[in-house]
Protein backbone atom coordinates (compact mmCIF):
# COMPACT_ATOMS: atom_id res chain seq x y z
CA UNK A 1 0.00 0.00 0.00
CA UNK A 2 1.16 3.27 -0.81
CA UNK A 3 2.35 6.30 1.64
CA UNK A 4 -0.29 8.41 0.50
CA UNK A 5 -3.34 5.96 0.85
CA UNK A 6 -2.02 5.13 4.20
CA UNK A 7 -1.30 8.66 5.43
CA UNK A 8 -4.16 11.08 2.97
CA UNK A 9 -3.71 14.30 3.39
CA UNK A 10 -6.58 16.02 4.97
CA UNK A 11 -9.03 18.27 2.84
CA UNK A 12 -10.15 21.48 4.00
CA UNK A 13 -12.65 23.41 2.21
CA UNK A 14 -13.06 27.14 2.26
CA UNK A 15 -16.18 28.36 4.07
CA UNK A 16 -18.39 30.32 1.69
CA UNK A 17 -20.95 33.10 2.79
CA UNK A 18 -23.61 30.06 2.95
CA UNK A 19 -21.03 27.22 4.61
CA UNK A 20 -19.32 29.90 7.10
CA UNK A 21 -18.87 28.67 10.74
CA UNK A 22 -21.34 30.22 13.29
CA UNK A 23 -18.35 31.41 15.26
CA UNK A 24 -16.65 35.12 14.89
CA UNK A 25 -18.44 38.27 14.73
CA UNK A 26 -20.74 39.54 12.07
CA UNK A 27 -19.55 41.06 9.12
CA UNK A 28 -19.47 44.95 8.94
CA UNK A 29 -21.80 44.92 5.84
CA UNK A 30 -24.23 42.29 7.01
CA UNK A 31 -24.51 44.38 10.54
CA UNK A 32 -25.43 47.42 8.94
CA UNK A 33 -27.61 46.18 6.64
CA UNK A 34 -29.32 44.13 9.56
CA UNK A 35 -29.65 47.48 11.82
CA UNK A 36 -31.68 49.09 8.48
CA UNK A 37 -34.07 46.42 8.03
CA UNK A 38 -35.32 46.55 11.75
CA UNK A 39 -34.83 50.26 11.54
CA UNK A 40 -37.33 50.27 8.75
CA UNK A 41 -39.44 47.30 9.59
CA UNK A 42 -39.92 48.75 13.12
CA UNK A 43 -39.28 52.54 13.07
CA UNK A 44 -42.76 53.66 12.08
CA UNK A 45 -43.60 51.76 15.64
CA UNK A 46 -40.78 53.00 18.22
CA UNK A 47 -39.29 56.07 16.72
CA UNK A 48 -41.46 59.24 17.79
CA UNK A 49 -42.65 61.93 15.15
CA UNK A 50 -39.38 64.17 16.19
CA UNK A 51 -36.99 62.03 15.71
CA UNK A 52 -38.50 60.43 12.47
CA UNK A 53 -36.93 63.10 10.66
CA UNK A 54 -33.24 64.30 11.90
CA UNK A 55 -31.13 67.12 9.50
CA UNK A 56 -34.37 67.30 7.10
CA UNK A 57 -33.83 63.69 6.25
CA UNK A 58 -36.32 61.30 7.01
CA UNK A 59 -35.39 58.58 8.47
CA UNK A 60 -37.55 56.12 6.33
CA UNK A 61 -36.01 57.88 3.18
CA UNK A 62 -32.13 57.68 4.42
CA UNK A 63 -32.44 54.06 5.61
CA UNK A 64 -34.10 53.11 2.03
CA UNK A 65 -30.99 55.12 0.14
CA UNK A 66 -28.82 53.18 2.17
CA UNK A 67 -30.37 49.61 2.29
CA UNK A 68 -30.74 50.12 -1.88
CA UNK A 69 -26.51 50.82 -1.74
CA UNK A 70 -26.18 48.23 -0.11
CA UNK A 71 -28.40 45.60 -2.03
CA UNK A 72 -26.43 47.23 -5.23
CA UNK A 73 -23.21 46.68 -3.69
CA UNK A 74 -24.31 42.94 -3.28
CA UNK A 75 -26.64 42.19 -6.31
CA UNK A 76 -24.43 39.35 -7.37
CA UNK A 77 -25.27 37.32 -4.33
CA UNK A 78 -29.13 38.49 -3.92
CA UNK A 79 -28.96 37.01 -7.71
CA UNK A 80 -27.65 33.94 -6.78
CA UNK A 81 -29.44 33.23 -3.11
CA UNK A 82 -32.49 34.42 -3.97
CA UNK A 83 -35.62 32.48 -3.62
CA UNK A 84 -38.82 31.98 -5.00
CA UNK A 85 -38.67 35.34 -7.39
CA UNK A 86 -41.17 34.19 -9.45
CA UNK A 87 -43.81 33.87 -6.83
CA UNK A 88 -42.61 37.85 -5.92
CA UNK A 89 -43.07 38.71 -9.30
CA UNK A 90 -46.45 37.27 -9.68
CA UNK A 91 -47.37 39.07 -6.52
CA UNK A 92 -46.22 42.19 -8.29
CA UNK A 93 -48.32 41.63 -10.81
CA UNK A 94 -51.63 41.04 -8.73
CA UNK A 95 -50.82 44.97 -7.75
CA UNK A 96 -51.91 46.01 -11.10
CA UNK A 97 -55.51 46.00 -11.11
CA UNK A 98 -56.00 47.99 -8.32
CA UNK A 99 -53.28 50.45 -9.78
CA UNK A 100 -55.58 51.29 -12.94
CA UNK A 101 -58.89 50.97 -11.68
CA UNK A 102 -59.22 54.95 -10.75
CA UNK A 103 -56.80 57.72 -11.01
CA UNK A 104 -54.44 57.60 -7.92
CA UNK A 105 -55.26 60.15 -4.94
CA UNK A 106 -52.44 60.88 -2.40
CA UNK A 107 -53.22 58.09 0.33
CA UNK A 108 -53.09 55.94 -2.66
CA UNK A 109 -49.53 57.50 -3.90
CA UNK A 110 -48.03 56.17 -0.38
CA UNK A 111 -49.33 52.61 -0.29
CA UNK A 112 -47.36 52.36 -3.87
CA UNK A 113 -44.52 53.44 -2.08
CA UNK A 114 -45.37 51.05 0.70
CA UNK A 115 -45.53 48.25 -1.97
CA UNK A 116 -41.74 49.95 -3.00
CA UNK A 117 -41.07 49.08 0.56
CA UNK A 118 -42.03 45.76 0.96
CA UNK A 119 -40.57 44.49 -1.61
CA UNK A 120 -37.17 45.79 -0.97
CA UNK A 121 -38.05 43.84 2.21
CA UNK A 122 -38.54 40.69 0.77
CA UNK A 123 -35.60 41.05 -1.35
CA UNK A 124 -33.25 42.43 1.14
CA UNK A 125 -32.61 39.63 3.24
CA UNK A 126 -30.87 37.06 0.17
CA UNK A 127 -27.88 39.80 0.61
CA UNK A 128 -27.19 38.57 3.75
CA UNK A 129 -23.50 36.66 3.09
CA UNK A 130 -23.78 34.90 6.62
CA UNK A 131 -27.73 34.48 6.84
CA UNK A 132 -27.65 32.92 10.34
CA UNK A 133 -25.08 35.17 11.68
CA UNK A 134 -27.46 38.50 10.41
CA UNK A 135 -30.49 36.67 11.62
CA UNK A 136 -29.87 36.28 15.27
CA UNK A 137 -28.15 40.10 15.32
CA UNK A 138 -31.72 40.83 13.67
CA UNK A 139 -33.25 38.84 16.77
CA UNK A 140 -31.06 40.09 19.49
CA UNK A 141 -31.74 44.17 18.28
CA UNK A 142 -35.37 43.04 18.04
CA UNK A 143 -35.46 41.69 21.54
CA UNK A 144 -33.53 44.72 23.03
CA UNK A 145 -35.65 47.37 21.95
CA UNK A 146 -39.08 44.93 22.85
CA UNK A 147 -37.58 44.50 26.68
CA UNK A 148 -36.46 48.59 26.63
CA UNK A 149 -39.93 49.45 25.76
CA UNK A 150 -41.70 46.94 28.04
CA UNK A 151 -39.31 48.42 30.84
CA UNK A 152 -40.55 52.26 29.43
CA UNK A 153 -44.29 51.13 29.67
CA UNK A 154 -44.16 49.21 32.94
CA UNK A 155 -41.90 52.47 34.48
CA UNK A 156 -42.27 55.60 32.17
CA UNK A 157 -45.63 55.08 30.42
CA UNK A 158 -48.93 57.79 30.89
CA UNK A 159 -52.01 58.27 29.63
CA UNK A 160 -52.56 59.13 25.53
CA UNK A 161 -55.11 61.09 24.53
CA UNK A 162 -57.08 57.86 24.07
CA UNK A 163 -56.76 56.98 27.63
CA UNK A 164 -54.55 54.16 26.69
CA UNK A 165 -51.39 53.99 28.25
CA UNK A 166 -48.37 55.32 26.54
CA UNK A 167 -44.61 56.31 26.23
CA UNK A 168 -42.88 59.57 23.86
CA UNK A 169 -46.63 59.97 23.23
CA UNK A 170 -46.32 57.23 20.67
CA UNK A 171 -49.69 55.10 19.34
CA UNK A 172 -50.54 52.70 22.06
CA UNK A 173 -51.38 49.51 19.69
CA UNK A 174 -47.45 50.51 18.17
CA UNK A 175 -45.65 50.38 21.40
CA UNK A 176 -47.68 47.35 22.24
CA UNK A 177 -46.49 45.54 18.82
CA UNK A 178 -42.69 45.87 19.87
CA UNK A 179 -43.04 45.24 23.85
CA UNK A 180 -45.07 41.74 22.56
CA UNK A 181 -41.93 40.51 20.26
CA UNK A 182 -39.98 39.64 23.38
CA UNK A 183 -42.38 37.30 24.36
CA UNK A 184 -42.61 35.48 20.98
CA UNK A 185 -38.70 35.49 21.40
CA UNK A 186 -38.63 33.95 24.96
CA UNK A 187 -41.25 31.33 24.48
CA UNK A 188 -39.05 29.67 21.55
CA UNK A 189 -35.83 29.64 23.33
CA UNK A 190 -37.43 28.92 26.10
CA UNK A 191 -38.55 25.19 24.52
CA UNK A 192 -35.82 25.10 22.14
CA UNK A 193 -32.72 26.90 22.15
CA UNK A 194 -32.08 28.16 25.90
CA UNK A 195 -29.63 27.17 28.56
CA UNK A 196 -30.84 26.56 31.74
CA UNK A 197 -29.16 29.10 33.62
CA UNK A 198 -30.08 31.66 31.32
CA UNK A 199 -34.21 30.15 31.70
CA UNK A 200 -35.05 32.46 34.74
CA UNK A 201 -33.94 35.78 32.37
CA UNK A 202 -36.38 34.47 30.01
CA UNK A 203 -39.09 33.79 32.13
CA UNK A 204 -38.61 37.32 33.47
CA UNK A 205 -38.34 39.23 30.39
CA UNK A 206 -41.77 37.16 28.68
CA UNK A 207 -43.70 38.27 31.74
CA UNK A 208 -42.33 42.15 31.36
CA UNK A 209 -43.10 42.07 27.58
CA UNK A 210 -46.86 40.70 28.34
CA UNK A 211 -47.70 42.93 31.35
CA UNK A 212 -45.99 45.99 29.05
CA UNK A 213 -48.47 44.98 26.00
CA UNK A 214 -51.25 44.50 28.06
CA UNK A 215 -50.64 47.70 29.97
CA UNK A 216 -51.42 49.92 26.80
CA UNK A 217 -54.75 48.03 26.58
CA UNK A 218 -53.81 46.84 23.07
CA UNK A 219 -56.03 43.54 22.65
CA UNK A 220 -54.32 43.00 18.71
CA UNK A 221 -50.75 42.34 19.97
CA UNK A 222 -51.56 40.44 23.03
CA UNK A 223 -53.74 37.90 20.71
CA UNK A 224 -51.06 37.64 18.05
CA UNK A 225 -48.45 36.87 21.20
CA UNK A 226 -51.05 34.01 21.96
CA UNK A 227 -51.63 32.61 18.21
CA UNK A 228 -47.40 32.54 18.04
CA UNK A 229 -47.09 30.62 20.66
CA UNK A 230 -49.47 28.19 20.78
CA UNK A 231 -48.10 27.11 17.04
CA UNK A 232 -44.83 27.26 17.74
CA UNK A 233 -45.41 25.23 20.71
CA UNK A 234 -47.32 23.00 18.24
CA UNK A 235 -44.07 22.81 16.14
CA UNK A 236 -42.36 21.90 18.44
CA UNK A 237 -44.16 19.00 19.60
CA UNK A 238 -44.64 17.58 15.81
CA UNK A 239 -40.64 16.72 16.51
CA UNK A 240 -39.92 16.52 19.88
CA UNK A 241 -41.28 16.73 23.28
CA UNK A 242 -41.70 19.76 25.35
CA UNK A 243 -39.81 20.37 28.20
CA UNK A 244 -42.73 20.58 30.73
CA UNK A 245 -40.82 22.24 34.13
CA UNK A 246 -39.62 25.13 31.38
CA UNK A 247 -43.66 25.46 30.62
CA UNK A 248 -44.72 25.33 34.35
CA UNK A 249 -42.33 27.72 35.22
CA UNK A 250 -43.48 30.11 32.57
CA UNK A 251 -47.03 29.66 33.90
CA UNK A 252 -46.14 29.92 37.53
CA UNK A 253 -44.84 33.29 36.49
CA UNK A 254 -47.56 34.40 33.98
CA UNK A 255 -50.40 33.41 37.04
CA UNK A 256 -48.24 36.02 39.30
CA UNK A 257 -48.39 38.49 36.35
CA UNK A 258 -51.82 38.40 36.21
CA UNK A 259 -52.74 38.81 39.54
CA UNK A 260 -50.42 41.95 39.97
CA UNK A 261 -52.61 43.13 36.82
CA UNK A 262 -55.81 42.54 38.70
CA UNK A 263 -54.57 43.71 42.11
CA UNK A 264 -53.40 47.41 40.55
CA UNK A 265 -56.36 47.68 38.73
CA UNK A 266 -54.73 48.50 35.46
CA UNK A 267 -56.17 50.69 32.96
CA UNK A 268 -54.72 48.87 29.91
CA UNK A 269 -56.01 45.23 32.14
CA UNK A 270 -59.55 46.66 32.55
CA UNK A 271 -59.72 47.52 28.81
CA UNK A 272 -58.09 44.24 27.58
CA UNK A 273 -61.11 42.21 29.40
CA UNK A 274 -63.57 44.12 28.04
CA UNK A 275 -63.58 42.58 24.68
CA UNK A 276 -65.25 45.74 22.40
CA UNK A 277 -63.89 45.39 19.00
CA UNK A 278 -63.49 49.15 18.91
CA UNK A 279 -65.40 50.01 15.88
CA UNK A 280 -64.09 47.54 13.58
CA UNK A 281 -66.97 45.13 13.04
CA UNK A 282 -69.09 47.75 11.55
CA UNK A 283 -66.05 48.57 9.09
CA UNK A 284 -65.52 45.01 8.74
CA UNK A 285 -68.72 44.70 7.36
CA UNK A 286 -68.72 47.89 5.09
CA UNK A 287 -65.92 46.76 3.54
CA UNK A 288 -66.98 43.01 2.87
CA UNK A 289 -70.07 44.58 1.27
CA UNK A 290 -67.98 47.00 -1.04
CA UNK A 291 -65.73 43.94 -1.57
CA UNK A 292 -68.12 41.88 -3.23
CA UNK A 293 -69.70 44.38 -4.98
CA UNK A 294 -66.70 45.44 -6.47
CA UNK A 295 -64.50 42.60 -7.19
CA UNK A 296 -62.24 44.01 -9.41
CA UNK A 297 -61.51 45.92 -6.48
CA UNK A 298 -62.24 49.97 -5.90
CA UNK A 299 -58.45 50.94 -6.57
CA UNK A 300 -55.70 51.49 -4.01
CA UNK A 301 -56.47 54.16 -1.68
CA UNK A 302 -59.83 54.68 -2.47
CA UNK A 303 -61.94 53.39 0.40
CA UNK A 304 -62.79 56.97 2.01
CA UNK A 305 -64.88 58.13 -1.17
CA UNK A 306 -67.09 54.75 -0.39
CA UNK A 307 -67.44 55.38 3.28
CA UNK A 308 -67.16 59.24 4.06
CA UNK A 309 -68.82 59.30 6.93
CA UNK A 310 -66.06 56.93 8.55
CA UNK A 311 -63.59 59.72 7.99
CA UNK A 312 -63.14 64.06 8.52
CA UNK A 313 -64.14 66.49 5.49
CA UNK A 314 -61.23 66.08 3.24
CA UNK A 315 -59.34 63.23 4.12
CA UNK A 316 -58.47 60.06 2.12
CA UNK A 317 -56.91 58.36 4.44
CA UNK A 318 -59.14 54.68 5.29
CA UNK A 319 -58.26 51.51 5.97
CA UNK A 320 -60.32 47.94 6.87
CA UNK A 321 -57.65 47.44 9.98
CA UNK A 322 -57.78 43.96 7.95
CA UNK A 323 -54.98 43.56 5.82
CA UNK A 324 -56.71 40.80 3.73
CA UNK A 325 -59.88 42.73 3.40
CA UNK A 326 -57.50 45.39 2.49
CA UNK A 327 -56.10 43.23 -0.50
CA UNK A 328 -59.78 42.29 -1.61
CA UNK A 329 -61.49 45.62 -1.79
CA UNK A 330 -58.61 47.77 -2.91
CA UNK A 331 -56.73 45.82 -5.56
CA UNK A 332 -59.58 43.50 -6.73
CA UNK A 333 -59.71 39.12 -5.42
CA UNK A 334 -56.71 39.25 -7.62
CA UNK A 335 -54.58 41.32 -5.54
CA UNK A 336 -55.76 39.01 -2.32
CA UNK A 337 -55.07 35.87 -4.05
CA UNK A 338 -51.69 37.25 -4.43
CA UNK A 339 -51.33 37.75 -1.19
CA UNK A 340 -52.76 34.97 0.33
CA UNK A 341 -50.57 32.84 -2.34
CA UNK A 342 -47.54 34.93 -0.47
CA UNK A 343 -48.22 34.76 2.95
CA UNK A 344 -48.56 30.75 2.43
CA UNK A 345 -45.52 30.40 0.92
CA UNK A 346 -43.10 31.86 3.44
CA UNK A 347 -45.42 30.37 6.01
CA UNK A 348 -44.85 27.03 4.35
CA UNK A 349 -40.82 27.56 3.79
CA UNK A 350 -40.29 28.52 7.36
CA UNK A 351 -42.25 25.95 9.22
CA UNK A 352 -40.41 23.07 6.93
CA UNK A 353 -37.01 24.83 7.36
CA UNK A 354 -37.83 24.24 11.36
CA UNK A 355 -38.99 20.85 10.97
CA UNK A 356 -35.86 20.04 8.82
CA UNK A 357 -33.10 21.91 10.59
CA UNK A 358 -34.96 22.43 14.41
CA UNK A 359 -33.10 25.36 15.30
CA UNK A 360 -34.74 28.31 17.37
CA UNK A 361 -33.44 30.83 14.91
CA UNK A 362 -35.74 28.63 12.36
CA UNK A 363 -38.59 28.40 14.74
CA UNK A 364 -37.95 32.58 15.51
CA UNK A 365 -38.84 33.44 11.62
CA UNK A 366 -42.03 30.87 11.89
CA UNK A 367 -43.33 32.76 15.11
CA UNK A 368 -42.53 36.36 13.42
CA UNK A 369 -44.47 35.01 10.79
CA UNK A 370 -47.64 34.39 12.88
CA UNK A 371 -47.58 37.13 15.15
CA UNK A 372 -47.27 39.70 11.47
CA UNK A 373 -49.75 38.27 9.81
CA UNK A 374 -52.18 37.98 13.38
CA UNK A 375 -51.45 41.77 14.35
CA UNK A 376 -52.34 42.71 10.51
CA UNK A 377 -55.76 41.30 11.05
CA UNK A 378 -56.87 43.88 13.54
CA UNK A 379 -54.43 47.45 12.88
CA UNK A 380 -52.84 49.43 10.42
CA UNK A 381 -52.66 49.24 6.70
CA UNK A 382 -50.28 48.19 3.91
CA UNK A 383 -48.47 50.96 4.68
CA UNK A 384 -47.81 50.33 8.65
CA UNK A 385 -47.11 46.77 8.31
CA UNK A 386 -43.85 46.83 7.34
CA UNK A 387 -42.63 44.17 9.99
CA UNK A 388 -44.84 41.40 8.25
CA UNK A 389 -42.80 41.95 5.21
CA UNK A 390 -39.26 41.79 6.53
CA UNK A 391 -41.01 38.64 8.35
CA UNK A 392 -41.42 36.94 4.76
CA UNK A 393 -38.41 38.01 3.26
CA UNK A 394 -36.67 36.22 6.26
CA UNK A 395 -38.79 33.16 5.46
CA UNK A 396 -37.77 33.39 1.52
CA UNK A 397 -34.18 33.64 2.31
CA UNK A 398 -34.13 31.23 4.83
CA UNK A 399 -35.69 28.18 3.39
CA UNK A 400 -32.59 26.40 2.25
CA UNK A 401 -29.39 28.38 3.74
CA UNK A 402 -30.24 27.47 7.19
CA UNK A 403 -30.27 23.66 6.48
CA UNK A 404 -26.70 24.48 5.84
CA UNK A 405 -25.57 25.37 8.83
CA UNK A 406 -24.96 23.59 11.85
CA UNK A 407 -27.79 22.81 14.25
CA UNK A 408 -26.95 25.60 17.01
CA UNK A 409 -29.89 28.58 17.48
Amino acid sequence: MSEARMNPTPVVAEPGPASSGVSGRIGTVDAVLSILLVTIGLGNLVLPVELQSVGGIDYLLGSLMLVAVLLLFRLRLILKQIRHPALMLLFAATLVPGLVATEPNAYGTQKMLGFGIAFVLLIAPAAFADYQKCVRFMVACVSVLSVGFSLLVLFGSVASSSGRLSVLGMNPIGIARVTALFAIVGVVLLVVGARPVHRILIVLGIVASLVATITTGSRGPLLGVVIAAVLSLMAVASRRRLRPFALVVLAVALGLGYYWLQASANIGFQRVLVGDDSGRGPLYQLATELAWQRPGGIGWGNFAFYAPSWVEPGSVTLYPHNIELEFWLEGGIVALIGLLMLVGTASVCSFRSYREGGTALQLIVFALIVFTVANAQFSSDIVGNRFLWLALGLAFAGHVRLKERPKRW
